[in-house]
């Protein structure tokens, strides 16, 4: 896992009224700052399909969720939806990602983004872990949490609205889902 690296002084100017409740730690993704701590709700967003291991993220995070907790998720886009690759900066081409091979999109995406000189995915500014619909679905079903709502294609955007009515036709799932809303939690301590 990459640590996230947000400088106390942005969260200060940005929310003073919550500067004396909240607590930044910095940390390798083990999460062993927090000791023996345990959380009612944690939350993912935006960030999902950025993980270097998701599946090993997801273990991390469920030991330190309370009995009875919940874990929310909500992330996109997916990668072998249209803007998968996050690539809807350079070109309007949906599913470009998919098109074309890594080496061709990166030298692509430098043209853009030169300082970044990325080589593949997973050295993008924030990196890309190619999550699909089905990898997650996977990651979650495996983690021993258990969902409480599951949606996707939550948009008001008329193209996400068309999008979600193709998703319906299994083989075009993956390929017509543009994001994931979700509510999972821990089962209560019998």
């Amino acid at each position: 896992m990459q640590p996230l690296a947000w400088p106390r002084r942005n969260l200060q100017a940005r929310f003073p009224e919550l500067h004396d409740r909240i607590e930044l730690i910095e940390t390798d993704g083990s999460l062993r700052e927090l000791g023996e701590q345990q959380f009612d709700v944690m939350i993912s967003k935006d960030s999902f399909e950025h993980y270097d291991d998701p599946e090993s993220f997801v273990s991390v995070l469920t030991r330190f969720l309370a009995p009875g907790g919940s874990f929310a998720v909500g992330f996109g886009p997916l990668w072998k939806g249209p803007t998968g690759g996050h690539i809807d900066f350079m070109t309007s081409v949906p599913w470009a990602h998919l098109m074309f091979d890594e080496a061709t999109i990166m030298a692509e995406r430098r043209r853009f983004r030169p300082a970044e000189n990325a080589r593949s995915f997973s050295e993008v500014r924030g990196g890309l872990n190619k999550m699909t619909l089905a990898r997650f679905e996977s990651i979650m079903s495996a983690s021993g949490l258990r969902p409480a709502y599951f949606a996707t294609n939550v948009s008001s955007n008329p193209v996400v609205r068309v999008m979600d009515v193709a998703s319906r036709v299994p083989p075009l799932r993956e390929y017509f889902t543009a994001n994931v809303y979700s509510v999972w939690q821990k089962p209560a301590a019998s």
